[in-house]
């Protein structure tokens, strides 16, 4: 007995037969609780109105007609209901099997209007993945686990629901040949898909179910077949769900990274009623945004690339257009070596000198990547482009001392920093990794380009597209410059750039979230105009 009144752990604790006990206890609790629901849709209602409890808005309340206080002083805390955790609750749920109840005992079932079933849940939810944990950290770092974590949290915190989602899928995502190929696999337009599900999400704010039939605001848009598709392409029976979830191939036995079901079919049909019902709306706009790029990426590559030169234009863009006082200048070919070579995609130009070099990587992360336990970016094949995007700078900036070249603008000056931008989320929190990007940099440097010497490898940052454009659309230009030259530092690697910026240049902010506002009609032409003024 310790001086604090706790006992010491016993050493067999520790063990690794222990922990596995802990991790099965653990998920015991979790399956008996969810054995215990009844009704699949009162689940889903349940889940839907403790998010948006979590949200701060009073209908999520109407759904429990039970209240304990001590659960209405937990949900009312801040930061206790995580959207991530309840989409991993879904799809345990999904996972999971109906208890087997005895003729001669009266059935148990989980009060789903009880605030604190949600709640108990979560907690439980909790406890398996802290309970993970302890096996976890026995094989994978410390600084695994944090990347991990920020690849399932960060995106939720960002929030999906704005104009930024919805312009950056649209460019990306929705031009000739890829609306082409949508039509031939599912037989909509993405405009009819994309305008389906924002008019789900609509009604989804206030109701967690909606009727499957022709909305009011459809009925001038899409026609009943193409409606009637779009919303099989959102909503599942929980026959189906189930079976799909039971079949999805997973890379980590812990149950925080998971794939999710979800994020492909976001909605639960309930066939004898003719409605879908949806525990975390949000995952709606993941679909018809975020997840169009899956619907587009299984051809013979025509599309990736075409996607990967829309990347680049849309990273020209949004510099452009938050950071007018900057020249933004496209890449250009060059003679190398008796070939025509292409620069690095985008210069950023200041008093006719070059003061930033950028490359653009549209390749999106593996799952493996982002929640596989331990992940060597020195040997694994899907790093090689972030790799390759380093090399690419340095290589240029090499070439240009040795006068085998030109930069886009006058001279590259001396203090210049490279920034490799990418579509994912490859390295948030990943300090580690970044260096082990550098170093097979470096290696390639070695093998193809031998006359470069070390002042050619400029300092580099790397970031994906959305914290891009979160500092962008927040800073002034001098703070948004300040925030990527701090980012090149190895104390910075894997921070975001938003944090960086409220560090090293707090007082540089600016509001330029309407930026884009010229270009939305042109790009977004499913959205209806008035939602403009509301998202």
């Amino acid at each position: 007995m310790t001086s604090d009144g706790f006992e010491e752990p016993h050493p067999r604790e520790r063990s690794v037969g222990y922990l596995r006990l802990k991790v099965g206890a653990a998920q015991k609790r979790l399956a008996r609780s969810l054995g215990l629901v009844d009704r699949s849709d009162d689940f889903i209602r349940m889940i839907w109105s403790i998010d948006k409890i979590g949200e701060g808005k009073e209908i999520g309340w109407r759904w429990f007609t039970k209240q304990p206080r001590y659960a209405v002083e937990f949900a009312l805390g801040p930061h206790n209901i995580h959207k991530w955790t309840l989409e991993s609750l879904v799809n345990a749920y999904l996972l999971s099997k109906p208890l087997h109840r005895r003729d001669d005992r009266p059935s148990r079932y989980l009060d789903t209007h009880n605030l604190a079933s949600p709640l108990q849940l979560l907690q439980m939810m909790n406890d398996r993945e802290n309970a993970d944990d302890g096996l976890t950290l026995r094989r994978v770092s410390v600084f695994d686990g944090m990347r991990r974590l920020a690849q399932r949290q960060f995106h939720w915190q960002r929030g999906k629901l704005n104009k930024a989602a919805f312009f950056k899928s649209a460019y990306l995502y929705n031009f000739q040949e890829a609306s082409d190929h949508f039509f031939g696999k599912y037989n909509v337009s993405i405009d009819e898909f994309c305008f389906t599900g924002f008019v789900i999400t609509s009604m989804l704010q206030n109701h967690a179910a909606i009727q499957v039939r022709p909305l009011p605001d459809l009925k001038s848009k899409i026609d009943l077949r193409a409606l009637g598709q779009c919303f099989s392409l959102y909503s599942q029976t929980e026959a189906s769900l189930r079976r799909k979830a039971a079949a999805m191939r997973q890379v980590t036995t812990h149950s925080a990274y998971q794939l999710s079901i979800l994020r492909q079919w976001p909605c639960l049909l309930i066939e004898t009623d003719n409605i879908i019902i949806c525990p975390l709306p949000d995952l709606v706009v993941e679909r018809y945004t975020n997840g169009l790029y899956y619907d587009l990426v299984d051809n013979d590559g025509e599309l990736r690339n075409k996607i990967a030169h829309r990347f680049e234009e849309y990273c020209k863009l949004i510099l452009s257009s938050h950071i007018p006082e900057i020249e933004v200048v496209s890449e250009f070919e060059y003679n190398f070596r008796k070939n025509r070579v292409k620069s690095p995609d985008i210069f950023l130009c200041k008093n006719n000198e070059t003061i930033a070099v950028i490359e653009c990587k549209a390749k999106r992360a593996p799952i493996s990547v982002r929640f596989g336990d331990a992940i060597d970016p020195l040997t694994d094949p899907a790093f090689e482009d972030l790799a390759k995007g380093a090399f690419q700078i340095w290589g240029f900036v090499s070439r240009v001392r040795r006068g085998l070249t030109s930069v886009a603008q006058g001279k590259l000056v001396a203090d210049a920093i490279g920034v490799v931008v990418l579509m994912d989320t490859w390295l948030e929190l990943s300090t580690h990794q970044i260096d082990d990007v550098l170093n097979r940099a470096r290696d390639l440097c070695k093998s193809k380009e031998p006359e470069m010497q070390l002042e050619d490898q400029i300092p580099l940052a790397f970031c994906n597209i959305d914290d891009l454009h979160d500092l962008l659309r927040s800073s002034t230009t001098i703070g948004a410059l300040r925030s990527l030259r701090e980012a090149t530092k190895p104390e910075r690697y894997g921070w975001l750039l938003t944090s960086i910026q409220q560090q090293v240049a707090p007082d540089a902010v600016d509001d330029k979230g309407h930026s884009l506002d010229p270009y939305m009609d042109d790009i977004i032409k499913w959205w209806p105009r008035a939602a403009a003024e509301e998202v």
